[in-house]
């Protein structure tokens, strides 16, 4: 699933949007197949991007795509967990996210 957020001036706050624009914010969620053909026609991205960011053991790293001008930027993001064995306890564990 995806949802498009861009800045509506008319409102002067960021709103969601039906389709993809220029200067707008795509989150994507477990996108379907057909969702990701779409996103990399409609962005001009590699699907290997795509593909590299949906990888929950992906590590963190930059890479450009010069043949579509594209960048790939992944980070671990840390998550707050209580930890199984003490639960009086927390733990940080990551997952990546990515940005293109």
């Amino acid at each position: 699933m995806f949802t498009t957020y861009r800045f509506d001036e008319t409102k002067q706050k960021i709103a969601k949007f039906d389709k993809v624009q220029p200067n707008s914010w795509i989150n994507v969620i477990d996108p379907t197949p057909i969702e990701i053909e779409s996103l990399t026609k409609k962005l001009h991205l590699p699907a290997d991007f795509i593909y590299y960011s949906l990888d929950a053991d992906e590590s963190a790293r930059v890479e450009h795509d010069p043949d579509y001008n594209a960048t790939l930027i992944i980070f671990d993001m840390p998550n707050l967990e209580k930890d199984q064995q003490h639960p009086d306890k927390f733990r940080y564990k990551t997952s990546p996210l990515a940005l293109l």
